[in-house]
């Protein structure tokens, strides 16, 4: 699905196409695995071979940069999170694009953005992306968030704590405590 000018112009085209495909690949394995081989460009002239699920991705995150009417960008969430449910491989094709998910972060992140739905669906996807995704994706699934805090009744720093998730599947926050040591 390209995003031109006449799908820019009529929202509908967008909405109507993205809701026949969901459609199509809803609970079904067979039409999501085929959907996973399409592609466009041409590898043998040169060109970039882009997967679909890549060009659902940069459609929608450029629907959102340049302010495009909501149901565009609502219909390539909508596609996206039906795709990427439950479906690994899928997860790792979107993942394979690295700055389509620090654009969703960035759009989740922002705190005075007036459309609360296209933030609220940004923090779906990245649920369900976080969810699905696996050790051989290519984005890893911790995020290390570098908090330096000193104990104020020892010589301990608190440093980087990470958000993982555990044997069981619940997220929890791992917490490395160094001992500083003079090697005098």
């Amino acid at each position: 699905m390209e995003l031109d000018s006449d799908s820019r112009a009529d929202p509908y085209r967008t909405w109507l196409s993205a809701t026949i495909f969901l459609h199509l690949i809803n609970e079904n394995e067979d039409v999501k695995n085929s959907a996973m081989g399409l592609t466009s460009g041409d590898a043998e002239s040169g060109e970039e071979v882009v997967t679909a699920i890549q060009s659902f991705s940069a459609n929608l995150i450029s629907s959102i940069q340049y302010k495009l009417d909501q149901r565009i960008s609502i219909a390539f969430f909508m596609v996206l999170c039906i795709w990427l449910f439950d479906n690994p491989p899928a997860v790792n094709d979107f993942l394979n694009e690295g700055s389509t998910i620090q654009s969703l972060v960035g759009i989740v992140a922002q705190s005075n953005n007036p459309d609360v739905i296209i933030q609220g669906l940004g923090a779906f996807l990245l649920g369900i992306i976080y969810e699905f995704s696996n050790d051989e994706s290519p984005v890893p699934r911790y995020v290390h968030l570098y908090d330096h805090v000193e104990d104020s009744n020892s010589n301990q720093v608190k440093a980087p704590y990470d958000i993982i998730r555990n044997r069981k599947g619940s997220i929890c926050i791992q917490t490395w405590i160094v001992k500083e040591t003079s090697l005098d």
